[in-house]
């Protein structure tokens, strides 16, 4: 019995030594990283993951843009018309579902809005979806918001296997649109975007498509939503979709357009960049006039990134400042 007791006060003992060498340890590695300067790691809180902070470029450091892990540039200025800036932007590559702009404007120009539309065999598409059922019915409004908020893969099959001729002949008018804009270095081979060898685009190619987009003002106003109810026509049901484009979040100077994401094209990213206390902009004016009332109107592809919306904002910054510098030297 007395050992017993004993050993518990020893044990007591060990566990007393033990806290207090603990707490000095620490306590020593505090005032260690203190002295120099070292980051002391600790877990970020979800809000820091959503929106991390940037550091931004001073106006007396636009000479060079930002650095960033992008393979391929493209910034458009919509009001005068002319490239701002341009790194690798004429080289082709994946472009993942920035491919969906082109699946919208063959379907905004080919169908009824008001069209009914199964989803059938698209119930299946590979990829993101908005999990549709096999039995769905949606209009063609609705699957165009489906498509472009949420990027949904089902939405823009069944889109295409709507088409007179099923999916191959939807391609083909993708290429044909193509074309029609001069596009010498785009290909398409599936709707929704998903890699494949004879799908690829460029940033260039890319910005004026979704320059085009940007023209019918019914698009222009889905591209910027971060949020849309849709309605299955059969049963009634209303599904929701969220945008995948977290800059809507961010600053409301960003008016859409697109994301997109595979293996082969990395991260890419289609940005309109407006001044945010434009009204005008959000009362549904005509193209043109959007384009006069604003002080820029800039349109930004990024392709093949590791960070895209974190470098989207920095070259924003960057652009703005630039244009501030140059006006500032106009005057």
């Amino acid at each position: 019995m007395e050992s017993l007791q004993r050993l518990r006060q020893y044990l007591w003992l060990f566990l007393l030594w033990f806290v207090v060498v603990g707490i000095g340890v620490i306590g020593s590695f505090w005032e260690y990283c203190q002295e120099k300067n070292l980051p002391v790691t600790v877990a970020p809180a979800a809000e820091t993951l959503l929106t991390p902070e940037i550091t931004l470029p001073a106006l007396d450091s636009v000479a060079t843009p930002p650095a960033y892990t992008a393979q391929s540039v493209w910034l458009y200025d919509r009001n005068s018309g002319s490239v701002l800036y341009e790194d690798n932007a004429h080289t082709a590559t994946s472009v993942a579902s920035l491919a969906k702009l082109m699946t919208a404007l063959v379907s905004y120009e080919e169908f009824s809005l008001d069209d009914s539309v199964p989803i059938g065999t698209s119930a299946a598409a590979l990829g993101n979806r908005a999990k549709f059922f096999s039995s769905d019915v949606f209009s063609v409004y609705d699957l165009l918001h489906a498509m472009l908020i949420f990027s949904a893969n089902d939405a823009a099959e069944a889109l295409s296997r709507a088409y007179p001729g099923d999916m191959d002949a939807f391609v083909q008018a993708m290429n044909a649109r193509a074309a029609s804009l001069g596009l010498t270095n785009t290909q398409f081979s599936n709707p929704s975007g998903l890699d494949h060898s004879n799908q690829y685009s460029t940033a260039a190619d890319i910005g004026r498509i979704a320059n085009t987009v940007l023209e019918i003002p019914l698009l222009s106003q889905i591209v910027s939503q971060p949020v849309q109810q849709i309605r299955e026509q059969r049963t009634g049901r209303i599904d929701t979709v969220y945008t995948t484009n977290a800059l809507l979040y961010r600053h409301p100077r960003y008016r859409g357009m697109k994301t997109g994401t595979t293996e082969m094209a990395g991260e890419s990213l289609v940005v309109r960049i407006v001044p945010p206390e434009d009204d005008i902009l959000l009362l549904g004016a005509s193209p043109s006039a959007q384009r006069e009332s604003a002080s820029y109107d800039l349109l930004l592809v990024i392709l093949g990134s590791e960070n895209r919306f974190d470098e989207a904002e920095l070259l924003t910054e960057w652009a703005l400042a630039t244009l501030q510098l140059q006006n500032q030297e106009n005057f």
